[in-house]
């Protein structure tokens, strides 16, 4: 509903992009609690960063949808996500370990929030006309995106050129 709002209602597109931005700290405190409390399961550690992946390629594609984020931006950004998804299914399959997240990859995360509030922000300050703000936009959105590059490589070579026993996660039973 909220996705059909903002495609239907420009002027919600900030709005819903702020709101979006709170989740991800709910969804890491849920796994925080998991852990502490000994309620992860194999479900869990495999639908909440595709949770995370859904939410992030949907507020940038309504972003997107606006002019406000450009397509060189998001396109590669769902193509990155995408192929970590296929590698931690691949991880799964061949390997039977869940990969577990690294520092550089929380990191790239909350930079991507820290983005898209300041690009909301940008444009609530800014008002209908974006165009002499799209370089701090497009800036912002660059250095994300190789953030975003940087962090995937890292993660290619922890897992498959590198790996170390501590970067995985033996599949246990679920509870």
């Amino acid at each position: 509903p909220q996705v059909w709002e903002v495609i239907n209602r420009p002027e919600k597109v900030t709005v819903q992009a702020l709101d979006q931005n709170g989740k991800p700290f709910t969804l890491e405190a849920d796994g925080f609690l998991a852990r502490r409390f000994g309620g992860e399961s194999n479900i869990g550690r495999l639908l909440d960063p595709l949770a995370d992946k859904l939410m992030q390629c949907t507020v940038l594609i309504c972003l997107a949808m606006h002019g406000i984020l450009p397509m060189w931006f998001v396109i590669p950004y769902m193509i990155k996500e995408a192929a970590m998804l296929l590698g931690g299914i691949f991880m799964l399959k061949k390997k039977d370990v869940v990969v577990k997240s690294r520092w550089y990859g929380k990191a790239t995360c909350v930079f991507f929030y820290a983005v898209i509030v300041a690009v909301a922000i940008i444009i609530i300050v800014s008002g209908d006309n974006i165009e002499p703000v799209k370089p701090i936009i497009y800036t912002l959105c660059a250095v994300t995106l190789a953030m975003t590059v940087a962090a995937m490589v890292c993660y290619f070579i922890s897992y498959f050129i590198n790996p170390k026993k501590e970067v995985f996660t033996n599949v246990p039973e679920d509870r």
